[in-house]
């Protein structure tokens, strides 16, 4: 279970030193000695009508000024009894009831009807003033359950809010309490800690609410020894989550049980669009996993169409005209044999780098390696299969360590110089890069060739049949290797561009980071070189 620490609201902790119904009895005498001491000293001057308007006034401001009917009801009857005897004469003595004049009798009703009516609109004002509050800390809570990014983030901000509302210990559970360690705490600081939630009674109790979908724990129908009120977050019959709030210092009263009703709907509405917009995103990247495959299905059966065609026609004719071939022709069919087996070879390897990726799911085995080392081994490699070209490798004199699958970053190489031998000539150096650049390892691979078609530009690095065969990788520039490179430097946490150079020519570029931390890095096919 993790426990979510909570910042408490100062102003929602308002401690008082003495009850409310000392604080309004004290408010009501004092009204009382007031009234007294300015209306004693001028009875004989003001008029019984005059007075009993003051009386009635100061009946009024108790009503305003104190809680409940009670207090102006009292204030009235006393106000009354008062009047009887310092206000009408004989003064100083008390007339009995049955013989009160009509304006004592009047005045009684009036300053308790008055009261009452004060005091019943004062409670409506309250109602209004909780509700607007109400509605202004629902209108916050749901401003920040949208900005939340996921599960836990939307339970660290309901934890909060309700914690700071209801002043209780509360848990939250994502999935069935039954499983351990699930759920969310946060403590109100009077109340019971964490080890009052997570015992084994206290989750078969959650377990329940959870699978039946129903209130359950402290004074409910399932109930059990515990002090805890669990409460199920539900969305068309599912069950989102579980709510358990404390009842150990007192019990849940009905105001409270509404607030947190209208909480649950927020917090449901917000678990039902973060499930959304993952069940979004799986699907999202579900298809864009099925569109790259079929890509790379159709784009494979156009690249190996041709040599195997060029084989199979080379072994027909060696098979059908052994004898009457000259020894020049035969050779030359056996060495054509051999560069497009070579080639399906490279394809091979270049599927196998990315089955390698993609069993892992796209997290692969990367150690420290020296960056000139990897050059190094993809160099040697082209010179063996094209020994006449000629390749030119730079290096800064700073030795660069990258953290990579060294295999994988020199397929992507020789991918990317042998791209540059299908577009150029003998005659044309090839030129590879290697600098340090922003925490980046930038390798270049450049040549004086005949460049990237236009057509092929702008969707350099996608894998569609008819744009991806092996002619178009000898006359347009791009294959099915450009694919694999994009997806290799992509699961280093890298970025890859190609563009055509001002002078003639192609260059590819891409960059690795050297310290690379999950999430850390963005990678994905960068257009800006």
């Amino acid at each position: 279970m993790r426990n979510i620490e909570i910042t408490l609201n100062v102003d929602d902790q308002k401690i008082r030193k003495f009850s409310p119904v000392l604080v309004n009895s004290i408010i009501t005498i004092l009204l009382i000695l007031l009234m007294l001491a300015l209306t004693l000293p001028l009875r004989s001057k003001l008029g019984s009508q005059n007075l009993i308007l003051i009386y009635s006034l100061f009946v009024l401001i108790t009503s305003c000024v104190t809680e409940g009917y009670v207090y102006g009801f009292i204030s009235a009857i006393i106000s009354t009894l008062l009047f009887d005897v310092l206000m009408v004469q004989p003064w100083n003595q008390f007339v009995p009831t049955i013989k009160l004049p009509l304006t004592l009798a009047i005045m009684l009703a009036v300053t308790m009807i008055s009261s009452i009516i004060t005091a019943h609109m004062k409670k409506l004002t309250l109602i209004a003033k909780s509700k607007g509050e109400q509605s202004e800390h629902l209108y916050q809570l749901n401003r920040g359950l949208l900005n939340a990014s996921d599960q836990e983030a939307i339970m660290e901000i309901a934890n909060n809010y309700i914690v700071n509302h209801i002043h209780r210990s509360i848990v939250f559970y994502l999935d069935n309490p039954a499983i351990p360690d699930s759920g969310f705490f946060s403590q109100y600081v009077t109340d019971v800690g964490m080890e009052c939630f997570d015992n084994k009674s206290e989750r078969r109790v959650a377990a329940y609410t959870y699978t039946h979908q129903t209130i359950s724990g402290h004074k409910t129908s399932y109930d059990y020894d515990g002090k805890i009120y669990y409460i199920p977050i539900l969305s068309k019959e599912k069950t989102l989550a579980v709510l358990g709030i404390s009842c150990h210092n007192r019990d849940l009263y009905e105001k409270e049980l509404g607030f947190i009703r209208l909480v649950n709907s927020q917090i449901a509405l917000a678990l039902e669009r973060e499930m959304f917009e993952t069940d979004h995103q799986r699907m999202r990247i579900e298809s864009e996993r099925v569109k790259t495959r079929n890509s790379l299905l159709r784009a494979i059966s156009h690249d190996i169409r041709t040599p195997l065609t060029n084989i199979l026609g080379a072994a027909n004719t060696l098979v059908e005209e052994e004898l009457t071939l000259e020894h020049r022709v035969s050779k030359k069919l056996i060495f054509g044999i051999k560069d497009e087996t070579e080639w399906l070879i490279r394809v091979v390897e270049n599927l196998l780098s990315v089955s390698k990726i993609a069993d892992q799911n796209m997290h692969i085995t990367k150690t420290d390696e020296a960056a000139e080392e990897i050059i190094s081994e993809a160099v040697r490699m082209i010179r063996k299969w094209y020994p006449d070209w000629s390749v030119h490798v730079k290096t800064p004199d700073e030795f660069i360590m990258v953290h990579v699958d060294p295999t994988l970053i020199s397929q992507v190489l020789i991918n990317l110089m042998e791209n540059s031998v299908k577009s150029s000539t003998p005659n044309d150096l090839i030129l590879v890069n290697l600098k340090k650049e922003d925490g980046y390892a930038v390798f270049e691979v450049s040549d004086h060739g005949r460049g990237i078609s236009e057509e092929l530009l702008e969707n350099l690095f996608d894998a569609k049949p008819g744009l991806l065969s092996r002619d178009s990788d000898i006359n347009g520039r791009a294959g099915i290797g450009l694919t694999i490179c994009s997806t290799i430097v992509q699961a280093h946490g890298g970025t890859i561009c190609g563009y055509n150079k001002e002078k003639g020519g192609a260059s590819f570029v891409f960059k690795l980071p050297l310290q690379p931390e999950e999430g850390e890095h963005e990678s994905g096919i960068n257009s800006d070189c």
